[in-house]
């Protein structure tokens, strides 16, 4: 079996279980069992982290640890009119030719490819190498916790090599760090107090993720929504729904909403999609639709209602400012990711990422400026740490070697406008040097993600050289 047929068994296992944020035992437990299959002691810590020790190449035992590091957990997203159940179904694989997605869900390759890669690369008994372990951490879709609750003695290390990167012949040297926040509202439901009712939706948008893909010109259709509606005549909002991730650019939204101006309403839409047309980077698919509906008997109050669109339309979205060091790099962002209303509370979730901890600071300062204004209350999450540059990092330089020599090109390396878990690690580890790489995976965070094959085999040579580098 050749090295990119290993790599898919490695991740068709991996994409057997059910694996949101929050849900990895299984998983977890499955990686665990794989370790010891190999004759490697493995185990699972309390934060559904697994900790996998590979022995040195004989010898090789006096060599430096290096630790291949990946996340168990993935982002799960459907295409509209796709029924999917993150906790009980799993992505339906779909390969064509060189390309490998899911049939209408995220895929699962971030991070899962990166996790397979390296189970393929601990198993190969060809490879030379010093000693390595392999860690799987859980919930990095969502607060990294797994990564933040690793113990000091699993981070004992000279070098780390994280496989969440998502770019064939780049490497990522730093990352930002970032701040979710959770903004609610009691609902306050009444007797429907208009005569009309309109079901709002907005879908087929291309989505994506919060950070790589935010200056890519993509609506926010949440954001749309509640731009739509915070001007608009008297209404009053009888559902709201929108994205599944937090980290995600939402594909789509819709809203029921009742009023006694439907033709006032219906130019807001008509304004709308001149809006998308004229301003967004959208597929011809993507579809903002009014559609009559029954009456239903409750909604919030017409007050409410329009704190909450006023209260998303004011919220920061997009890119807030670029990077004055690096051309074309986004230096600070906030996207809005969840909006979702039920019987008891409105609930919008926003997150924010900068690579200058100020940056946090001023969006989080409009965020709370916002939620005070409209009588929300603000819930901040844990905050993911920035990862700073190391000066001469002796990893990048060893990558550089090797890519030159397997794939006859020059790395490019560069810092990233995302959250990666290496800010949590050199923070607790500043004697580790890290660097983050991997193959290409497209749309990432969206039902098109995908991943290319043809990549795969010079991908892990490129990384099985370097540790054939620090084994000499």
């Amino acid at each position: 079996m050749d090295v990119t047929e290993r790599i898919l068994a490695n991740f068709t296992r991996i994409a057997s279980h059910p694996r949101p944020s929050g849900h990895e035992d299984a998983v977890a437990a499955d990686l665990a069992s794989w370790g010891r299959e190999h004759g490697f002691a493995s185990r699972v810590d309390g934060a559904k982290n697994v900790i996998i020790d590979i022995p040195a190449s004989p010898g090789c035992e006096k060599v430096p640890v290096t630790i291949l590091q990946g996340h168990t957990d993935m982002v799960c997203v459907a295409a509209d009119g796709v029924s999917f159940d993150p906790l009980t179904d799993v992505p339906t694989l779909v390969r064509e030719g060189d390309t490998l997605r899911a049939d209408g869900t995220t895929l699962g390759a971030d991070d899962g490819l990166g996790l397979a890669i390296a189970m393929t690369l601990a198993a190969d008994p060809a490879l030379r190498h010093g000693p390595l372990r392999l860690i799987a951490t859980s919930d990095e879709e969502s607060g990294m916790s797994g990564a933040h609750a690793l113990g000091p003695d699993a981070l004992e290390g000279r070098y780390l090599i994280n496989l969440d990167s998502e770019e064939m012949g780049v490497l990522t040297n730093s990352s930002a760090g970032s701040q979710s926040y959770e903004l609610s509202l009691p609902a306050p439901w009444v007797p429907t107090p208009y005569r009309f009712a309109f079901r709002i939706v907005f879908s087929g948008f291309r989505g994506g993720h919060s950070g790589v893909d935010i200056h890519k010109n993509r609506a926010n259709s949440i954001r749309l929504l509640a731009e739509l509606l915070a001007d608009a005549p008297d209404f009053a909002l009888a559902s709201l729904s929108g994205g599944t991730a937090y980290n995600a650019i939402p594909t789509g939204a819709s809203a029921v909403v009742v009023t006694d101006e439907p033709e006032a309403l219906a130019a807001a839409v008509n304004a709308c999609r001149a809006r998308i047309r004229r301003q967004f980077e959208e597929p011809e698919a993507a579809c903002l639709a009014l559609i009559p509906c029954a009456r239903p008997e409750t909604a919030l109050t017409p007050d409410a209602s329009r704190a909450a669109a006023r209260l998303i339309a004011a919220l920061p979205c997009g890119v807030r400012t670029m990077s004055p060091d690096f051309e074309g790099l986004v230096e600070s962002s906030c996207s809005i990711g969840i909006a979702a209303l039920d019987e008891s509370a409105l609930r919008v979730c926003a997150f924010a990422r900068a690579s200058v901890t100020e940056r946090l600071r001023e969006t989080e300062a409009d965020c709370r400026r916002a939620a005070e204004t409209f009588g929300f209350a603000v819930n901040a999450g844990e905050a993911g740490e920035g990862w700073p540059v190391e000066p001469e990092n002796p990893l990048e330089a060893m990558f550089r070697d090797a890519y030159r020599a397997v794939i006859g090109d020059e790395l490019t390396v560069c810092p990233i406008h995302a959250g990666l878990e290496c800010g949590s690690f050199a923070s607790r580890n500043p004697a580790l040097s890290i660097v983050s790489v991997g193959p290409t995976v497209t749309g990432a965070h969206s039902p098109r993600e995908s991943a290319n094959l043809a990549e795969l085999d010079g991908f892990t040579a490129v990384v099985a050289r370097v540790l054939e580098k620090i084994a000499e």
